[in-house]
């Protein structure tokens, strides 16, 4: 999902996001990286523009707890939910979620300010979800 997204690939990244959810809940306990899934499929959310259905995806990654994801997924998590505060007008609160994020300060070494909130770059490193079938011989 992360690559089809660096390519622009909204929909595919979203398709790939709710295959790997689809899989993950057919197994009933939440797997590792399920909580990653949830924040995978709210940036595309966050890029179409439905910042409802992102919130609400980066709701249930919170709510599946650490175990659920990988050593990335808080950071990405307060990342993506900084984006969707500075969407909503909540500059103050999308600053917090970033310095908790612990987003690097300027060159000069001065604190992210509301304005610059929605620029920040987005870092994409979990892995693909990419699900290919076996090579058949």
């Amino acid at each position: 999902g992360d690559i089809r997204m660096a390519q622009g690939r909204l929909r595919d990244a979203m398709r790939c996001y709710q295959h790997g959810l689809m899989i993950a809940s057919a197994t009933g306990a939440p797997l590792r990286g399920t909580a990653d899934m949830h924040v995978g499929l709210s940036e595309v959310l966050i890029e179409r523009g439905d910042l409802d259905e992102a919130g609400r995806h980066l709701r249930l990654s919170r709510d599946l707890g650490e175990h659920a994801g990988l050593p990335q997924n808080p950071h990405r998590w307060r990342v993506a939910m900084a984006r969707v505060r500075a969407a909503e007008g909540e500059l103050t609160a999308a600053v917090t979620l970033l310095d908790e994020a612990g987003y690097p300060k300027g060159a000069s070494g001065e604190r992210m300010t509301s304005s610059s909130v929605a620029m920040a770059p987005r870092r994409n490193s979990s892995p693909t979800c990419e699900i290919s079938p076996r090579p058949t011989r």
